[in-house]
C-alpha cells in the first residue's frame, strides 16, 4: 500500500567535519568560507552517489530517484553543516521505466538482479499517465452492492526503503565515503586559497614601474 516513508536524515559524517572545523582554527579570515564550501560541494556529490547506489539496486527511472534525494538548508559560518532527507512514497510501477501492458495482465521488473513477472488482470490508464492499476478484490465487497469493483495503483518499493534495505551497506558506505571527500575538499580549498595569498605577496615585493611625470623633467 502507498504511503509516506518516514525521512532518512543523512548528516555529512559529523566526526570528520568536527575535525577539520578545529584545524581551521586561528587561520586568517580569508579561510572563513572553506568549511560551509567543502560542505556545499559534498553535500551535492553524496546525493549523487546515493542516487547512483539506488538505481543500482531498482530499474527505478533516475529523475524518480533524484527528486526523492533533497539537500536542506545551504551550509553556512554560523551552521557549517548540510542534511540530506532520503524520502518519498512508493512511485507507481508505470516510473519502473520497464511496465508493460499485455494481454493478460502487466509485465515488470523491480529489481536489477530479478526476474520479470506479470500481474495479471492488471492495466494501464492512459487519462491517468498510464500508471498501472487493478481491481479490488471481489472478496472486499462480497456483502456490498456494487457495480463495478474500484481500481487501486499498484506500487514498487520506495527509495528510502531501497536505501536502508536490510544486509545493505549504502548508509555506512555514503557517510564514509563523505568523511573521506571532505577532507580532501577542505584541504583542496585551503591549498588554493594559500596559493592566492602567497602570489599576493610575491606580487606586493615586485619594483614597481616608475611613470615620468612634468616635475621629472623639470628636475633634469
Amino acid at each position: 500500500m502507498a504511503g509516506v516513508v518516514p525521512t532518512i536524515q543523512t548528516a555529512v559524517d559529523p566526526d570528520s567535519a568536527a575535525k577539520i572545523e578545529r584545524m581551521l582554527d586561528g587561520l586568517s579570515a580569508e579561510y572563513r568560507f572553506v568549511m560551509p564550501g567543502a560542505l556545499n560541494d559534498v553535500a551535492k556529490a553524496t546525493r549523487t552517489q546515493i542516487k547512483k547506489r539506488v538505481s543500482e539496486k531498482i530499474t527505478l527511472k533516475s529523475g524518480s530517484i533524484l527528486k526523492a534525494i533533497q539537500i536542506t538548508r545551504g551550509a553556512s559560518l554560523k551552521e557549517p553543516s548540510r542534511i540530506i532527507n532520503v524520502t518519498g512514497k512508493r512511485p507507481n510501477l508505470k516510473f519502473f521505466g520497464n511496465a508493460k501492458q499485455k494481454k493478460k495482465g502487466v509485465g515488470y521488473r523491480i529489481r536489477k538482479d530479478g526476474k520479470r513477472a506479470t500481474i495479471k488482470g492488471a492495466f494501464t490508464i492512459a487519462k491517468y499517465g498510464a500508471k498501472v492499476y487493478n481491481r479490488v478484490s471481489y472478496k472486499a465487497f462480497i456483502n456490498k452492492r456494487v457495480d463495478r469493483l474500484p481500481i487501486m495503483g499498484l506500487h514498487g518499493p520506495s527509495v528510502p526503503a531501497i536505501y536502508q534495505s536490510d544486509n545493505d551497506t549504502i548508509p555506512h558506505d555514503v557517510l564514509t565515503d563523505a568523511g573521506q571527500q571532505l577532507v580532501k575538499r577542505v584541504h583542496g580549498r585551503i591549498g588554493r586559497i594559500t596559493d592566492r595569498i602567497n602570489k599576493k605577496k610575491a606580487d606586493s615585493k615586485k619594483p614597481v614601474r616608475h611613470v615620468a611625470t612634468e616635475a621629472d623633467f623639470h628636475a633634469l
